[in-house]
């Protein structure tokens, strides 16, 4: 009998766990509600979360055209251009110039007029042009220029330049307008870097800049010494190399430290340098090339005052036309 008792409350010879039937509570009995709270997420899951995030940051940052350099704070009028070509930048605004950032007003009393600014422009150019190519005066092939044009400047200004570029023989000039593209990517939280990185981002000192960023860095990985030397590795790279390399590297880097850093300055430091900030104007370029002296033209007529912003529609109009355009 006995064996015969065990075989019935073992099933098949093993022990067989019963479950408590589930409370049902009656009508109108108050049931408290539970909920399991969520663990903060471990190091591996914050790196692996950060490797994501850079991989959309990436296809972000190849996907948009470079935000729009300027020293003289171009207001560039909106239309969809082509993709801009590499080429010394020159900046307008109404009566003054700037290569490159480097501007040509001059400190004089009166300052100089912007026919005397053009003369100093043009040998400029070709020192940069010799600089670039790194190649004998007599065989340098000149490149493209690229025409930032601010929206108020008077047609006549953009007589005098172009006539001033032709007659040096800059014939190819890309004419830069303004696109906004849509963002994909959200800007990071806020982090303990924000007003740091703002106060960079108002510099115009190309080195001021990167040191600036560069002592910002190495406040910032100060507890992650693996995340530091990946960082320091970037110096002797090509930009277009560093942030693939950073995927790479940095999410493993920070595991190695327990994520001691703060990530979320991390991602604005990353963005700031990748990223697309909260109203930046990009830019593309419709091309078109210049009359040579005596040689084939289509004219191009405007009233001496009309802002660019009017203008620039007989330009864009006449770029592909098989003459050269001269304004005037």
């Amino acid at each position: 009998m006995a064996c015969a008792q065990v075989a019935a409350l073992s099933g098949c010879g093993g022990f067989k766990q019963t479950r408590a039937q589930p409370h049902k509570p009656s009508r109108g009995e108050q049931v408290e509600s539970r909920e399991i709270p969520r663990l903060p997420p471990t190091c591996a899951e914050r790196a692996a979360q950060l490797g994501d995030w850079m991989n959309a940051l990436t296809a972000e940052s190849q996907s948009l055209p470079g935000i729009l350099p300027t020293r003289l704070g171009v207001r560039l009028v909106p239309f969809q251009g082509r993709e801009v070509r590499p080429a010394p930048i020159v900046e307008l605004i109404p009566g003054r110039l700037s290569l490159e950032g480097r501007l040509f007003a001059g400190d004089a009393d009166p300052p100089l007029d912007f026919a005397a600014q053009i003369t100093s422009l043009l040998p400029a150019l070709g020192n940069m042009v010799k600089i670039r190519a790194l190649v004998p005066s007599g065989d340098v092939a000149l490149p493209s220029v690229a025409l930032s044009i601010d929206r108020d400047v008077p047609w006549r200004d953009v007589v005098a330049l172009t006539v001033g570029l032709a007659r040096a023989n800059y014939l190819d000039v890309d004419f830069l307008f303004a696109t906004r593209p849509a963002s994909g990517l959200t800007a990071p939280p806020a982090s303990s870097i924000d007003s740091d990185l703002a106060a960079i981002a108002g510099m115009t000192d190309p080195s001021r800049k990167a040191a600036r960023l560069g002592d910002l860095a190495q406040k910032l990985f100060a507890t992650c010494t693996e995340a530091h030397r990946t960082f320091t590795e970037l110096g002797g790279m090509d930009y277009k190399d560093r942030m693939p390399y950073l995927k790479t590297k940095l999410p493993a880097a920070l595991e190695t430290c327990g994520c001691s850093l703060e990530i979320e300055a991390l991602q604005a430091l990353l963005f700031g340098v990748w990223g697309m900030p909260t109203g930046a104007m990009t830019y593309s370029a419709v091309p078109a090339r210049l009359a040579g002296v005596g040689k084939n033209c289509r004219v191009l007529t405007q009233p001496a005052e009309m802002p660019w912003s009017e203008a620039y529609r007989s330009v864009v109009d006449a770029a592909g036309a098989p003459e050269g355009l001269h304004p005037e």
